[in-house]
């Protein structure tokens, strides 16, 4: 409450938190009244207003030398340079005018937003905010495997969003102070894996597998009662999840039967096809959001027009080779940055450097929990990972504050000093 208290003064947090929950969760199409308040477009234009009036330049240019962010800024770039040699250009120029160009004003504007403690703590508990409200609308509609309440989304690209926020739930279920609040996240969490089961997807699965396993194996100051709390919840929704579900899962054990190893529009056949795409032209690729048409050319007596079904293949194919690298470049330096920061954050012992260290790991989570999902999804232009690069350039920020002026760390006696796991949940936020 005081976290929601403190936010309100800031006109950014306001911004953010609603951007958040429109551009990424879609809340405004959730009730029709509400559609003709245009509630998207509102704080969308509110940030881009705040990114011309106010910039906040100091934390936009830190937060644009970070590697990650150049990685991001370069793929952008190299995406607009390869329009003329798309496969369709006027198609490319679409989608970077109406979806890429926006998400990259969502990521600078996340950036100035981001870069205090507080700021960071608002958009994250949008999320999770954004999550379970979802969750109880899916689960209040009967789980659908074949609808979603997110409009626009399938219930495999729920599955993938929610895999990605489950790190963030469960970690302020621990932190609350409160018992009510506790109570109240843990339940969420509950509904967050239920919807994920519901959905049925089985990449949704293994992407829930990894993050718990994560948080089991690695992480050595999570507590055995949170351990297993978060093994109950999971081994009692999967024990009671109807034998309609098992049978699909079990498909993942029958790869000779299954279509995306047999079938010409499986999963198989498309990364392959997509590869295919890559090497015939190396360079600039078929261009972004071009793989539909590829497929609709390569398979015209099907009617359909599939996706890359793979966010690795999907960058490959469309943006070519150098294309590849950067966009694989930005997942990779985030991964080593985040590592970095919590291998110094550990030697640290001051509430603020634990503080952020938590968050630290569930950003580390969360974007796990992105390539193990995205591999099975077309996911490479999703805003969320853009939030998550947003989040760590918070971070990395928070952290330089807390190891002190320079980035000095401050040696503690070896007794005192906490191992990190990917993700620490332990004692809640102080």
């Amino acid at each position: 409450m005081k976290l929601i208290a403190a936010a309100v003064y800031d006109p950014r947090v306001v911004i953010a938190v609603g951007l958040t929950l429109t551009y990424i969760w879609r809340f405004h199409d959730f009730l029709p009244a509400l559609r003709p308040l245009r509630l998207a477009a509102v704080f969308s234009v509110s940030s881009w207003l705040c990114l011309a009036v106010t910039p906040n330049l100091a934390a936009l240019k830190q937060g644009l030398a970070r590697p990650y962010a150049k990685a991001f800024l370069a793929w952008f770039v190299w995406i607009v340079i390869g329009v003329p040699f798309a496969l369709q250009p006027e198609n490319t120029w679409n989608f970077i005018v109406t979806t890429e160009s926006k998400n990259l004003l969502f990521f600078l504007f996340l950036i100035g937003s981001c870069s205090t403690l507080l700021q960071i703590k608002s958009v994250v508990y949008a999320q999770i905010v954004g999550v379970c409200v979802i969750a109880v609308f899916y689960v209040k509609g009967g789980m659908p495997r074949w609808g979603s309440p997110i409009r626009m989304y399938d219930v495999n690209d729920m599955a993938f969003l929610m895999n990605m926020t489950l790190p963030f739930v469960l970690w302020a279920a621990v932190a609350a102070s409160q018992w009510w609040e506790r109570a109240g996240l843990w339940l969420g969490a509950l509904l967050v894996v239920l919807s994920i089961t519901g959905t049925q997807s089985r990449g949704g699965l293994l992407a829930l597998v990894g993050v718990v396993g994560l948080t089991l194996f690695r992480s050595q100051t999570v507590s055995k009662t949170v351990k297993l709390r978060l093994v109950a919840l999971v081994g009692v929704l999967l024990a009671a999840a109807p034998l309609s579900y098992w049978d699909r899962m079990g498909t993942m054990l029958e790869l000779e039967q299954d279509y995306n190893l047999t079938s010409e529009v499986g999963r198989i056949a498309i990364w392959k096809r997509g590869m295919g795409y890559a090497v015939s032209e190396p360079l600039f690729g078929l261009g972004a959001n071009n793989f539909r048409i590829a497929e609709r050319i390569s398979l015209p007596d099907t009617n359909r027009a599939f996706v890359a079904h793979n966010s690795f293949v999907e960058s490959l194919a469309e943006t070519g080779f150098l294309g590849f690298v950067l966009w694989l470049s930005i997942l990779m330096f985030a991964f080593l940055r985040l590592n970095q920061i919590r291998g110094q954050l550990a030697r640290v012992g001051s509430p603020t450097s634990e503080s952020v260290l938590k968050l630290v790991d569930a950003v580390f989570a969360s974007l796990v929990a992105f390539a193990l999902g995205g591999f099975f999804l077309s996911q490479a232009y999703t805003p969320y990972l853009l939030l998550l690069l947003a989040l760590v350039v918070g971070l990395e920020r928070q952290a330089e504050l807390a190891l002190g002026a320079g980035g000095v760390r401050r040696r503690v006696p070896p007794a005192a000093r906490r191992r990190s796991g990917p993700w620490t949940i332990a004692r809640g936020l102080r």
